[in-house]
């Protein structure tokens, strides 16, 4: 899931059970800006690894879903809107590297609004008001 562990956690965490918020510090935590996620200079093979890692992270999230009795659609390993910055650069910057083969802009833009259109319909389908992943053998 990638080398930060903490985003493992957090991918996995709706499948696991209750996610509840901490009142106090119970590690150190890396400094912000000086991570791996930091994006503070143009280096166009950081493009190419933040869309790795996502990838990972959805791929690591699917697998605890199906333990959890949920089902991830595969469709849905690159639409992720808010890595959508990194997936185009990556793909225009360093096309060499980029980890999605067969990728284009106009594939990432139509996937991102396609995801972004099927999760509001699953959310408006979902009764509780609670978005629905689907369990399998559920209607």
């Amino acid at each position: 899931c990638g080398k930060a562990p903490d985003t493992c956690c957090i991918a996995a965490a709706p499948f696991v059970g209750d996610v509840i918020s901490v009142n106090e510090a119970l590690v150190d935590y890396r400094w912000h800006g000086r991570n791996d996620g930091a994006v503070t200079t143009l280096d166009e093979a950081r493009f190419a690894w933040q869309t790795a890692n996502a990838i990972q992270r959805f791929e690591y999230a699917q697998r605890i879903a199906a333990r959890a009795g949920f089902a991830l659609s595969d469709s849905a390993r690159h639409l992720a809107f808010p890595q959508l910055r990194f997936r185009i650069a990556s793909y225009r910057l360093a096309r060499d590297s980029h980890p999605i083969r067969g990728d284009s802009t106009a594939r990432a833009l139509r996937g991102s609004v396609s995801g972004r259109r099927d999760s509001a319909r699953a959310a408006a389908a979902d009764c509780s008001g609670h978005h629905c992943l689907g369990r399998p053998g559920a209607s």
